[in-house]
């Protein structure tokens, strides 16, 4: 009985060892340098709370940044339940100027956190975690499809 039980354990063991984790907390870009300004960054805590935060050289867009909560599963599946939005509400689209990466921008009008009533949940497929040696040995993931670069591992660096 006793290596039964033994060898259950050793089998429980190598199955929960097989699992795909993932450490994610910190800066995720889906591009592996910083310009004059970040491209699509996420920036996960510790505590599980995540921000993303759409590209700051794209300066007509009106959502500019989701805030909630994450999670992943042992499959690898991220989970993400978005209950802020930070939204550029009210001005005007003129012609670009400056460092926009867009033909136009928001003129006027006001930066607002909003809260959701319903929380909005999204899955996310990671996979491909490996060491970019292209890019200064910096860690890499796909998100789904898309690839990004951890540029930092304090969230706080934003």
């Amino acid at each position: 009985m006793n290596k039964l039980l033994i060898f259950a354990t050793a089998l429980l063991v190598c199955i929960s060892c097989s699992k795909k984790t993932f450490d994610i907390t910190g800066i995720w870009q889906d591009s592996p340098m910083v310009g004059s300004g970040w491209t699509d960054t996420y920036q996960f805590f510790g505590n599980g709370s995540f921000k993303f935060n759409y590209n700051q050289m794209k300066c007509d867009k009106r959502t500019i940044a989701l805030i909630g909560d994450w999670k992943i599963d042992n499959d690898g599946i991220l989970s993400l339940a978005i209950n802020q939005k930070i939204i550029h509400e009210g001005g005007v689209l003129i012609p670009a100027k400056g460092s926009c990466a867009s033909e136009f921008e928001i003129d006027g009008g006001e930066i607002k956190t909003i809260e959701l009533n319903i929380p909005e949940k999204l899955q996310i497929k990671l996979e491909d975690f490996k060491i970019d040696k292209a890019q200064a040995d910096r860690e890499c993931i796909n998100f789904d499809t898309r690839r990004y670069w951890r540029i930092n591992t304090n969230p706080d660096a934003y």
